[in-house]
């Protein structure tokens, strides 16, 4: 993101916005697993191992796990001025377009300097929002990418017993509250965080769908299915109950401060289901989640398969943004951006290729192949998924880069 800003804080110092952990958040040790002054717990030396060497983020986490938040502060502030003396900076940047500009104007439809970009993977948090919140900031802050997506790393809870089988267990599924102390507050106060951090960054909260829960907490999806026949109706008032949990939770992470919600439905793929078990199990209920979407304005919609992908089962769901992973499903780009013109497609990097490799030219063939099927418009440069958790910042760097030079010719 271009010029980011820099706000005051203790000792007379500033840091970009980028590097800024939350130091007057009096739940900040406890956030990070330990009490006050002891010594770097476990979530701490995780986070560790999933930033980049030297960045800011890094830095504060080595600092905040010690118990010295003044630390952070002197760190960060030194490794921002090395930093900017001294790593090379991808032509094109730092334009004059900022990322939430960018991403605004590729939904309306408008040129851009370039695609946006944004690539994830996930994050041990150890049920922290403040942790989450932290290595959210460190990891895209430090990337500089046009999107901040809260992972959903403080997940759903699941049921007390698994696998979910009999129509008791199905009744039993409890209404849960996404309000602060909630089952579900975990992730709206992660956003929370996040954008009195980033207020000008685009952040998207991520959640699964009530099918996609219900797949994980049957085992798959015959069982899913000989329990959808045996006991309808105790299955669908559950799958209800889910969904309405859902978009409470999807409102609140809305409410506290996310541009979008980035919703991953399940079963529109890899032969889980015919079009009927879906219409009845996934539809229905995807649609009642998305009705606590409604205020987001870059609400992704996000179709989980690696194969056998139907986007028509979903084609007419009211989200602007879809994401699938085009590479490994082998629906390009352009088959869904051309049946559905007004919609904006997200992908065009391969999760589990060359970004990992780290072969910068085929990661390059990739991103050039993404801009002439789309024709640049309407395009969010991704991966379609996760990247591995152990990926080289360095080839996560060189994917930026990449995507900064079509900004300069």
């Amino acid at each position: 993101m271009a010029g980011a800003a820099a706000r005051p804080c203790r000792k007379g110092r500033s840091l970009p916005q980028h590097a800024q952990m939350d130091l007057d958040h009096e739940d900040r040790p406890a956030a990070l697993g330990h009490p006050r002054g002891a010594g770097p717990p476990a979530v701490a030396r995780e986070m560790l191992k999933m930033m980049p060497p030297g960045g800011v983020g890094r830095v504060a986490v080595v600092a905040l796990s010690a118990g010295r938040p003044d630390a952070v502060v002197q760190a960060a502030s030194a490794t921002v001025r090395s930093e900017d003396a001294g790593r090379p900076r991808a032509r094109g940047w730092r334009g004059q377009m900022e990322a939430r500009e960018r991403v605004e104007r590729v939904l309306a439809g408008e040129p851009v300097d370039r695609p946006p970009l944004c690539l994830w993977h996930h994050f041990r948090p150890e049920g922290s929002p403040g942790t989450l919140a932290a290595a959210t900031v460190a990891f895209f802050g430090d990337l500089e990418l046009d999107l901040f997506k809260v992972m959903p790393d403080l997940p759903y809870p699941d049921p007390p017993a698994l696998p979910l089988e009999g129509a008791e267990q199905w009744d039993a599924l409890p209404t849960l509250s996404a309000r602060t102390g909630g089952a579900l507050a975990g992730m709206p106060e992660a956003v929370s965080l996040v954008r009195r951090r980033q207020p000008q960054a685009v952040v998207v909260a991520t959640v699964f769908s009530p099918l996609a829960l219900a797949l994980r907490w049957t085992r798959g999806p015959d069982a899913l299915l000989r329990a959808a026949g045996r006991d309808p109706g105790a299955v669908r008032r559950g799958l209800g109950i889910v969904a309405d949990n859902v978009a409470a939770q999807c409102a609140e992470c809305l409410g506290a401060g996310a541009d979008g919600i980035y919703f991953a439905t399940g079963g529109v793929g890899d032969g889980l289901m015919d079009d009927d078990a879906f219409r009845t199990l996934g539809r229905a209920f995807d649609l009642r989640a998305l009705q606590g979407c409604a205020r987001g304005w870059c609400n992704i919609l996000h179709l989980h398969a690696l194969s056998r992908l139907r986007w028509e089962r979903v084609a007419d769901y009211p989200v602007p943004v879809f994401s699938w992973s085009d590479r490994r499903t082998g629906v390009p780009l352009r088959e869904i951006a051309g049946a559905l013109p007004g919609k904006v497609v997200m992908g065009g990097i391969d999760e589990a290729g060359a970004v990992v490799r780290g072969d910068m030219a085929a990661l390059s063939a990739e991103i050039h192949d993404a801009v002439r099927q789309t024709g640049g418009r309407r395009l969010i440069l991704a991966g379609g998924c996760s990247v591995p958790d152990d990926v080289a910042a360095a080839h996560l760097r060189g994917a930026r880069t990449l995507v900064a030079e079509l900004a300069s010719g």
